[in-house]
């Protein structure tokens, strides 16, 4: 005598319920498919989805139901011919409503436990204004002159970074991002900032043409636009403009508008000469540091007031003479480093860059740990929770003093601004290591290498916590 559950098993056969379910559960992963594109050019709300996929995991169970009492002869909807089986009423109704729900459960688990929803935007009206300062598009006939626009766009992201109330990410992440034709949702999603400002840079003999724009990341929408015809010699005014109409639109209430008055020179081939530096010292190699060193040179010699450039020149200095060949040039070159950031803290007491310069120098030249203190306390007073500062202060300071709690909450920070920069999560991973949070310090550790798989030092330094757990 057959048991009732292989007779069930074969009504629903049958009956061709388990066609309906897998019919259904192709349907409604399309649907899926297509109502989240459709609900963000509609811009209707996050919960949005939420909702249809509670509606279609109802829809399970009514899919059984119907089903069971129906099916489909040569194109017409008939009653399915009823069975001998004892199942009927409430039960049957409670038995076909728990396949269904059975049927909706790895659907909605997934969906409302294991799937990772996306980081928040915030919004432009955030207590906490953000933004993301993108590369800026070169538009010049010659392609050399990409430094330029580079430079441009990180003089901006440093003129903004000093608005109090506005938090910006950093270059780093910002420039993760060039020539990538990613969706703005996505870039300030992966940035944690709620507007994005991007444009292009035109530059021909002495003119220049700066185009930006101010994105709405939650909807796409322009907050603002400009196009500024000028010659090289206003350059310094156009991102000031850029800044405070910015500021603007974001509705921030300061005391005093942003101005880049501590960064201008009198020279515009100094300003040329600096941009050029910043582009080749980023590199981070000893051959394109030696050029730095030299083209930082020649900005400090076209304007020797230029306080950014002898911040830039007292750190090219610095790595140039960290791979000296003699004693003798080591020495001499870490002396004329400390001298760089001095003469910059000396001309622009009120610039961070020197006194990063400094204190980032002055512990291998001078093992000054206090002085260091000091220049990077003073520097994250001029530009608060800047990721770069922090990192180095953590990694200089906070490292070698075994202040490990105050380092990881410093890199933290960095990260919370940088999060798409690599070195600063395998700082973090080392410090957690170091800290004895070993488990912590690998999820960092492999955070960096997502982000750049191709480097040397984080799988060294992964590797060691193997090794000291006694699994090589």
């Amino acid at each position: 005598m057959p048991s009732p559950r292989k007779d069930l098993v074969a009504e629903l056969k049958r009956r061709r319920v388990f066609h309906a379910l897998v019919g259904y559960g192709i349907a409604a992963f399309a649907v899926l498919q297509i109502i989240e594109p459709v609900m963000h050019g509609l811009q209707w709300p996050d919960a949005t989805l939420s909702y249809v996929v509670v509606a279609l995991a109802i829809g399970f169970p009514i899919v059984v139901a119907l089903a069971w009492i129906f099916d489909v002869n040569a194109g017409r909807i008939e009653r399915t011919e009823p069975s001998p089986s004892n199942l009927r009423g409430a039960r049957l109704a409670l038995l076909l409503a728990g396949i269904g729900l059975v049927a909706a459960a790895p659907g909605l688990v997934w969906f409302f436990v294991l799937r990772r929803p996306p980081s928040p935007i915030r919004s432009a009206q955030d207590p906490t204004p953000s933004i993301a300062v993108l590369p800026l598009v070169n538009l010049s006939s010659d392609k050399e002159q990409e430094y330029f626009s580079d430079g441009l766009s990180e003089e901006l992201l440093n003129l903004l970074a000093r608005v109090p109330g506005l938090r910006v990410a950093a270059r780093t992440s910002a420039f993760a991002f060039k020539g990538k034709n990613e969706d703005v949702s996505e870039i300030a999603q992966k940035l944690r900032v709620a507007t994005i400002l991007e444009g292009s840079v035109r530059k021909a003999g002495d003119q220049i043409r700066i185009t930006t724009q101010l994105i709405n990341a939650s909807d796409g929408y322009h907050l603002w636009s400009e196009t500024y015809d000028r010659k090289l010699t206003d350059v310094f005014a156009v991102q000031d403009e850029i800044a405070q109409s910015v500021v603007a639109a974001l509705k921030l209430r300061l005391l005093q508008p942003p101005t880049s008055k501590e960064r201008r020179t009198v020279e515009p081939e100094a300003f040329n000469q600096y941009l050029l530096a910043k582009q080749f010292y980023h590199r981070n190699n000893i051959d394109d540091y030696r050029r730095a060193q030299q083209i930082f040179q020649k900005a400090v010699a076209l304007d020797p007031a230029y306080a950014p450039a002898w911040a830039g020149l007292a750190l090219a200095t610095f790595w140039v003479a960290d791979s000296a060949e003699s004693l003798a040039a080591v020495t001499a070159g870490q002396k004329q480093a400390v001298e760089a950031a001095d003469k910059a803290i000396a001309l622009a007491p009120d610039l961070p860059d020197g006194y990063v310069a400094r204190a980032f120098v002055a512990i291998p030249i001078r093992w000054d740990f206090e002085g260091s203190t000091r220049d990077f306390e003073q520097a994250l007073r001029l530009k608060p929770d800047d990721p770069e500062t922090l990192s180095e202060y953590a990694v200089a300071v906070f490292r070698p003093m075994a202040r490990l709690p105050e380092a990881i909450v410093a890199l933290r920070k960095a990260v919370e601004f940088d999060p798409l920069n690599a070195r600063v999560w395998s700082n973090l991973g080392y410090v957690l290591a170091m800290n004895g949070q070993v488990k912590e310090g690998r999820e960092a550790f492999s955070r960096s290498l997502e982000l750049s798989p191709r480097q040397s030092y984080t799988p060294y330094n992964l590797s060691l916590t193997f090794l000291v757990e006694g699994k090589p």
